[in-house]
């Protein structure tokens, strides 16, 4: 121990009075005991090895614990997941592709440009086009939750999202001019919804009556659905998929899928692929 002592000293240059110089003997130490028991363990013989009472035991490492950090160390510092797929040259391909197909189709580079002064308001959504010939759509807000995917918008189109709410909107939806959402509880719109201009859409009823609070109820559009323009759907409505709703209608109960509903009353006229309701009902009659 004393040789061990004497080396640790003359590896520090001799320095043992202040601080830095004890610390560097400590780790000298250690280092010389480290080395000590692994001669002995190899060497056979059953010597206790000398370690500082400052040396900590390294404890055991398996290699699927060193090959998982080995992966992590490729994906980055902060050993956090994988890149997601978007961010492969495939579907950086594929978005391109797709943009030079809607530059095909007519769409202006400029709806391009306003969708992505639209899109900072919805912390996720995918492409979006902000048709021009208007002014850009209008999202306030307050406290809710917007999930958003790809979609296209035309000028005047208003969003209010009231705090605790939310609004998701799916692929391919698009909405015309002047379109507007109230959204104090949940408003669902599936996929491929076409909604014409001048459309309410809301699941409050804003205020109260009689001194009674105001009422919100879940509003859920289905895929394929279109809506005419200037209807009105209300709190609580689920419209089935590919319905149809006419121009004018006010939407106050559910509509059934494939079913095409008209007049202020929103009564069904006909189903898409099947009779008519009305041709059912003369035809009950004896």
């Amino acid at each position: 121990m004393a040789r061990l002592g004497r080396f640790a000293i003359a590896q520090t240059g001799g320095s043992t009075g202040s601080a830095l110089g004890r610390a560097q003997i400590l780790t000298n130490m250690s280092f010389v005991a480290g080395m000590h028991a692994l001669r002995s363990e190899m060497s056979g013989n059953a010597v206790f090895p000398l370690v500082s009472c400052y040396s900590q035991p390294r404890p055991r490492v398996s290699g699927k614990f060193l090959h998982s950090k080995l992966n992590a160390s490729r994906r980055g510092p902060d050993c956090g997941p994988k890149a997601p797929p978007g961010d492969s040259p495939v579907v950086m391909l594929k978005k391109l592709t797709k943009f030079v197909w809607r530059l095909r189709e007519g769409v202006p580079p400029s709806a391009f440009l306003r969708g992505l002064l639209v899109r900072r308001h919805f912390p996720k959504a995918g492409l979006i086009l902000s048709l021009p010939g208007g002014p850009l759509p209008i999202v306030k807000n307050h406290g809710g939750r917007i999930v958003v995917e790809s979609c296209s918008f035309e000028g005047g189109v208003r969003f209010e999202v009231y705090e605790g709410a939310t609004l998701s909107i799916g692929k391919g939806t698009y909405f015309n001019r002047n379109v507007h959402l109230v959204v104090a509880d949940s408003i669902s719109i599936g996929r491929g919804v076409k909604i014409g201009w001048d459309v309410v859409i809301m699941d409050t009823d804003l205020h109260g009556h009689f001194g009674q609070p105001a009422h919100a109820r879940p509003v859920v559009i289905e895929d394929d659905v279109w809506i005419g323009c200037r209807a009105l759907i209300l709190k609580g409505v689920r419209v089935g998929k590919g319905a149809t709703i006419a121009a004018g209608a006010i939407v106050t109960k559910d509509v059934p899928a494939l079913s095409v509903v008209a007049s202020p009353n929103a009564e069904i006229i006909r189903t898409k692929f099947g009779p008519s309701p009305v041709n059912l009902a003369a035809s009950a009659k004896p």
